[in-house]
């Protein structure tokens, strides 16, 4: 398996398959990507994003963006899977290990992310992965907890 930057090339060139992961396995069919999702360009995500490969099969992948809050820099991730033949495995550890050497290297040193209560399995690892919870939001009619981790 190898790790490699998931630019809108490599998007393209796997968005099929992208799609078809998000339509049968993404843990809130109410938050299901679409294909404006994949190719929208934002701040760093061509430069920061990355995709666990096993030859042409898509293992998982980080889409992550750079935001600023009070002048301050940090790495937004956007959205994680893993396939769910790969959820025992290390692939979500490697992929953010691949993520966190890159903010790294650019100078910035926090995550943030979103998750909903509702989304209990992938909640309660967030739980245990971050530093802590900054806040929540409302989106919609669902409530989102923004997570936070420093990079070491």
């Amino acid at each position: 398996m190898g790790i490699r930057r998931l630019d809108r090339r490599t998007i393209e060139e796997n968005l099929e398959q992208l799609l078809e992961l998000e339509r049968h396995y993404s843990d809130d069919p109410n938050e299901v990507w679409t294909e404006e999702n994949f190719l929208l360009d934002t701040e760093g995500k061509s430069d920061f994003s990355n995709i666990a490969l096993n030859g042409e099969e898509i293992v998982g992948y980080f889409i992550l963006t750079v935001k600023i809050d009070e002048g301050r820099l940090y790495g937004y991730i956007n959205r994680t899977f893993v396939n769910p033949k790969y959820r025992d495995s290390s692939v979500y550890l490697r992929l953010f290990a691949d993520a966190r050497k890159k903010f790294r290297k650019a100078g910035i040193d926090m995550f943030r992310w979103k998750c909903s209560p509702d989304n209990k399995r992938v909640y309660e690892y967030h739980l245990r992965f971050a530093d802590r919870i900054i806040g929540a939001e409302n989106i919609g009619n669902k409530k989102y907890y923004i997570f936070e981790k420093m990079i070491k």
